[in-house]
């Protein structure tokens, strides 16, 4: 199958590689397919992009590489209402924005999790937790380092 991208062009994925989201993700419900996009050279940063919507995609990040203290792959899970069973399988990542202003950001409120063998994923909105921001700054020697554009 093809996907159209605003960033990539048109790219070539197997069906295996769509995860579904059936709530979407929050601001935008109609897009509920999504693809993950690994390119060694925007390490350590992960696209998201969406294949119900070709202009939408977002940056993730690994929480856990740069907030120690950040919660744990149950604890989310166990707000999600997902079960732990094969929680190896589980994958925890965070939306990054970049802005000239803020720099880096990270939405440490709001991660996403992601079930890698069924392929289904769900932005669980951490309410009961206090202390994590929806832009919580995150660095980088330079931007320009990172050369991953808008």
């Amino acid at each position: 199958m093809e996907v159209q991208t605003s960033k990539f062009g048109l790219l070539a994925i197997e069906e295996t590689q769509i995860v579904f989201f059936a709530k979407g993700v929050p601001g935008f419900p109609q897009a509920k397919r999504y693809v993950m996009i690994d390119l060694e050279e925007y390490r350590p940063f992960l696209f998201m992009q969406s294949i119900d919507e070709p202009d939408l995609m977002f940056l993730l990040v690994n929480p856990y590489q740069y907030f120690t203290g950040f919660p744990d792959v149950e604890t989310i899970a166990g707000e999600a209402g997902w079960s732990m069973e094969e929680k190896e399988r589980l994958l925890v990542r965070v939306i990054a924005t970049i802005s000239e202003k803020e720099g880096i950001t990270v939405n440490l409120l709001a991660p996403i999790l992601i079930h890698t063998k069924f392929h289904i994923g769900e932005q669980v909105i951490l309410q009961k937790l206090k202390g994590l921001m929806t832009r919580h700054p995150i660095a980088f020697q330079s931007m320009e380092e990172l050369e991953v554009g808008s």
